[in-house]
């Protein structure tokens, strides 16, 4: 079976015209879609596919978008299932840490996280006292959350522009008590919910704010004078002209796919 074509190769099809592409948000955004089971979820994210098409490349915009999408989803998804599982106090001290700028701050995070971790894993030991409940159906929702929340794609952007580093297992170290941290949250929220309808609410959440920001990173434009640089990254490694290549190819087949049978011309309109 063909791989359905995610909403920036939809774009740029229907449009018909090559522009050039971001990796970092072009990963957070493809991954997510293709993740997320839910066909409005994919629908949402057809609009921001233009946002992010046209988006300022360059090195420093990489690293501040990556890290923006970094500590979206290490303050921002987390302190949301800590919340709906009722560990505010979590929440709270995540909330209120200082926005992760650079690989040093998400470092800096270990301690907080390693905590966060050891609590929330109490606290899922009480709710598993006498509870009756479908191990399966349990483990595929903390799966689903992992996908359609965000974290799973904020993760493929952080490992992007984080694994060259020489600390890297550090930084994966925290990705990895952050993410048991939210699994067992998202395990106390199912364990707990009468209604059924939490889990439905902090995805809800999750993705309105990731299409949010997803938004605004896009709008992000280069800074006066000297930047940070960023860190290198696969995409960032490789030359322009073969971005741009691997880009054409891309636009080219969706193209052809989009137009079908129906004998119409497959070319597109390039742009520099």
């Amino acid at each position: 079976m063909d791989r359905q074509p995610d909403p920036l190769e939809l774009w740029c099809a229907q449009h018909a015209v090559l522009v050039s592409l971001c990796p970092t948000l072009r990963k957070f955004l493809v991954r997510w879609s293709a993740l997320c089971e839910e066909p409005e979820f994919r629908a949402r994210c057809v609009p921001i596919a233009s946002r992010v098409a046209t988006a300022a490349v360059d090195e420093a915009l990489e690293a501040r978008r990556s890290y923006r999408i970094v500590d979206w989803a290490l303050r921002g998804v987390a302190s949301t299932w800590f919340t709906l599982a009722g560990l505010d106090d979590l929440a709270t001290a995540l909330r209120e840490r200082a926005p992760i700028t650079c690989a040093e701050d998400l470092i800096g995070l270990a301690e907080l996280v390693a905590e966060a971790r050891a609590s929330v894993t109490a606290s899922l030991l009480v709710h598993e006292r006498g509870a009756r409940y479908e191990v399966g159906t349990l483990t595929a929702t903390v799966s689903r959350v992992g996908r359609e929340s965000g974290w799973f794609a904020a993760w493929a952007v952080g490992n992007m522009a984080l694994a060259d580093r020489q600390d890297a297992s550090r930084v994966s170290g925290v990705w990895f008590d952050a993410w048991c941290a939210v699994a067992d949250a998202v395990r106390i929220v199912f364990l707990a919910d009468a209604d059924a309808d939490a889990i439905a609410r902090g995805l809800a959440a999750c993705q309105a704010s990731g299409l949010a920001l997803l938004d605004e990173v896009a709008a992000l434009r280069r800074r006066e004078g000297p930047a940070r640089a960023a860190p290198p990254t696969r995409m960032t490694r490789i030359t322009r002209a073969a971005r741009h290549a691997h880009v054409l190819k891309v636009a080219e087949r969706v193209h052809r796919a989009a137009l079908g049978n129906t004998g119409g011309s497959a070319g597109l309109v390039r742009r520099a």
